[in-house]
């Protein structure tokens, strides 16, 4: 029970950041940053070092999470793979990767890639959460 409090509190979190578009302010702060230290022309090769990196973490991060949560139900391991999709994927918008931009800016089937992956990863957390209700219902 206490997993879905967390979860329940990060994705609380997530809809604090949409709305107050935290991610153009940390986009803001670091072309800053590479401006000031002189670095903003080899942007595009830090960028993509950053998301390898990004891609690397997450990777090792679902992997200790099934690790950690082996014992425990399917649906929340289901949820902690959501969850670290829908990080990635907030972490490399902010980093205005403008190859990943062009991309996440596409269309399929009338809607654009990045509602479709951003959703996506947030229908996968709420349906775990479901599942994991109907196969054990809250205690009264």
């Amino acid at each position: 029970m206490r997993f879905w409090i967390y979860v329940a509190a990060f994705m609380t979190f997530l809809g604090f950041n949409k709305q107050l578009d935290l991610q153009t302010l940390v986009t803001e702060i670091g072309r800053s940053v590479a401006l000031y230290s002189g670095w903003y022309d080899q942007r595009q090769t830090v960028q993509f070092v950053f998301i390898l990196g990004l891609t690397l973490a997450a990777t090792c991060a679902a992997c200790i999470l099934f690790w950690t949560f082996r014992r425990l139900a399917v649906e929340i391991k289901m949820a902690s793979v959501g969850i670290c999709l829908l990080g990635t994927f907030i972490v490399i918008r902010a980093a205005s990767f403008h190859h990943a931009d062009r991309f996440l800016g596409q269309y399929v089937i009338g809607v654009r890639w990045n509602a479709v992956l951003e959703l996506g990863c947030i229908l996968f957390v709420a349906a775990s959460g479901m599942f994991y209700l109907k196969q054990r219902p809250i205690a009264r």
